[in-house]
């Protein structure tokens, strides 16, 4: 015990004699302040980032930081992953552990990291690579001190300062920019109203953010990172990569770049156009002409990822993947158009930030903040949107991938922000019809027909069609919420019209939720129609996002053995409310002895302001409750 103690009380000591980046007390957990513990599991002591740029090709990004992980739930922290390419190099990079107290435990370098290529399942070639390490620590709490430097020989945008994460604080953190006088910064603070400090030096000028006790919160359930987490965002005016100078001073002049890169691309043989023209000549609109290659882009074209150089940047040209039957986004992208160029109808790539809820793109700050390429092919009465990477969507139909967003459309008189359709509720519609027939034991066969458009049918796709038998099986107890049945035969007819279908047999050797004497209690429905109950927060300070507006129905006739009836029929409800429409009903027709439910659920809006989460829950709440009550029935007495 007396060893313990006289290790303790040297500890402080033997941590002053050490050599440290950083002040020493920062090195020592006891000494945060207990305003900025609330909420955290990490907390950001200090952090130095600065980016020297020397040209419109040239940068240097320096970063000293001190973490401490207050505990397991930051476990996330430890690995560290840096990645590398043709235009950009890591170096210096230094990893060093410390306990609780201060005193040093261990250090990593390049030397202890895996370098690994950037490629994944669907990248046939790139040039990208990382470098990977995930660090131990002697216990919780501890400190880690990182230090790195990237070089950069090639810029076409600037990565934006973000100094927090979730569940974590930030005692002290700086952000710098040093920018030649002959070039101009561009930048714009998003969550957060932190203004640069202005230096003027020789023939540069350095732009300073300094953040300091930002307490942690919280994520919030539904919330998006880029709606509530603080970023600095800078962009450069002019920009230079892989010899290719371009300028991003405005969204006109960075499509400007990008038609210089892919204008050449689209270079199909007069053989090949030729052969467009004869394969849609008997074609009489020209959306039926857009539709038919489409679906031929579809059926003979495969997607993979080409990220190799500018390549990143400048699809293959039309008539490579016409050859070699594949491309990424940019070249599907870059050959459909080809294609209808050489039938005579105009498109234009369009540059977009993809994702489910993916930020927007601002019409005020040009950036490239774009990782996806789709068409746009404008019509007389309408725009036609094609996603040229899916062999399944629909054209003219863009998903909760790209939806809602502004696309920029890339145009040789001048490229503009267009936003692309906004998702619907009617849209995203998925109906099931449910026929059982419950026997006197409460065995049951059940016939149930699923039928879904938009997001639904894709999900109906890819998440259940193309699985084998047991994953489709775990697609209907997860997804609808059906209850685990005994046997099952799944069919899947052809689709038409945009609307996917599927046809299910069940067989239950017990259907009823439980019995009491000659009762039976049921479930109203096979499926659950809504599941979604949104946690009580009166604090609340960010927006909920939902997948996607959508419709629900269910209808589901259940009937009943010789010798029952109904006791209990759950009530009829209607709920309107602003979140959304919510209807259910049943109806015994004693002839047949039929109980016939019908509900349905509407949910107009795909964002559900702050304002509104609390009458978003109270609402699904009520739904859930009235899912929730008993069907009974029982046998009747003489």
């Amino acid at each position: 015990m007396k060893k313990l103690l006289i290790a303790i009380m040297l500890m402080p000591i033997c941590t002053l004699a050490q050599k440290y980046t950083f002040p020493a007390e920062l090195y020592q957990v006891s000494t945060i302040p207990d305003s900025i513990k609330t909420n955290a599991n990490s907390v950001v002591r200090i952090e130095q980032t600065s980016f020297e740029i020397s040209s419109p090709s040239k940068a240097v990004l320096t970063t000293n930081k001190l973490i401490t992980l207050l505990n397991s739930q930051a476990s996330d922290e430890l690995a560290f992953v840096y990645f590398y390419d043709d235009f950009r190099s890591v170096s210096n990079i230094e990893i060093k552990v410390y306990d609780q107290f201060g005193a040093f435990d261990r250090k990593y370098s390049r030397k202890d990291m895996k370098d690994v290529n950037g490629t994944d399942g669907s990248t046939l070639v790139s040039d990208n690579r990382y470098l990977y390490v995930v660090v131990a620590l002697p216990h919780y709490p501890s400190s880690i001190e990182v230090s790195y430097k990237i070089n950069y020989n090639g810029l076409m945008d600037y990565d934006d300062w973000a100094p927090q994460n979730s569940e974590q604080s930030v005692q002290n953190s700086s952000f710098s920019v040093i920018v030649p006088n002959a070039q101009t910064l561009r930048f714009r603070a998003q969550n957060s109203n932190a203004e640069p400090f202005v230096t003027n030096l020789d023939q540069a000028k350095k732009y300073s953010w300094i953040i300091k006790n930002l307490k942690a919160f919280k994520p919030e359930e539904g919330s998006m990172s880029w709606a509530r987490y603080p970023r600095i965002n800078v962009s450069p005016s002019g920009f230079e990569i892989d010899n290719i100078k371009g300028d991003m001073s405005s969204w006109a002049n960075f499509g400007r770049f990008y038609y210089g890169l892919v204008s050449p691309q689209l270079n199909l043989s007069a053989q090949r156009q030729q052969e467009f023209r004869d394969m849609t000549q008997g074609l009489k609109s020209e959306r039926e002409k857009i539709d038919f290659l489409y679906h031929y882009m579809q059926q003979n074209m495969r997607y993979v990822s080409i990220q190799l150089g500018i390549g990143g940047w400048r699809p293959l040209a039309a008539s490579f993947v016409d050859s070699k039957k594949y491309g990424d986004c940019k070249a599907l992208t870059n050959y459909m158009q080809a294609m209808l160029q050489a039938v005579n109808i105009p498109s234009f790539p369009a540059l977009i930030n993809a994702g489910d809820n993916g930020e927007r793109a601002d019409q005020s700050f040009s950036n490239n903040n774009f990782n996806h390429v789709i068409l746009m092919v404008p019509q007389l009465k309408d725009t036609v949107w094609l996603e040229c990477t899916s062999t399944t969507a629909l054209p003219g139909k863009l998903g909760t991938f790209t939806e809602n967003r502004n696309a920029l459309i890339i145009k040789p008189e001048g490229s503009v922000l267009q936003s692309t359709p906004s998702s619907s509720a009617s849209a995203n519609t998925l109906d099931v019809n449910s026929d059982i027939e419950i026997k006197e034991d409460g065995s049951a066969n059940a016939h149930l027909t699923l039928t879904g458009t938009g997001e639904y049918r894709d999900d109906m796709i890819y998440s259940f069609a193309r699985q084998k038998l047991d994953d489709q099986k775990m697609w209907l107890v997860k997804n609808l919420g059906l209850k685990q049945a005994d046997d099952y035969s799944i069919t899947h007819p052809e689709e038409v019209a945009g609307v996917k279908s599927a046809i299910i047999q069940l067989k239950y050797g017990k259907l009823y939720e439980f019995a009491a004497g000659s009762k039976q209690f049921y479930s109203p429905r096979l499926q659950k129609i809504w599941k979604l109950s949104l946690p009580a927060d009166s604090t609340r300070k960010s927006d909920y996002y939902l997948n996607c507006p959508l419709i629900k129905s269910d209808k589901t006739v259940f009937h009943l053995p010789p010798g029952f009836e109904p006791e209990n029929l759950p009530v009829k409800m209607e709920k309107i409310t602003t979140i959304g429409k919510y209807k259910s009903e049943f109806v015994y027709d004693k002839g047949k002895n039929t109980i016939t439910g019908i509900a349905s659920i509407s949910i107009p809006n795909q964002k559900i302001g702050v304002k509104m989460y609390n009458a978003a829950r109270l609402f699904f709440d009520e739904v859930i409750k009235a899912e929730s009550r008993r069907l009974i029935i029982r046998k009747k007495v003489g």
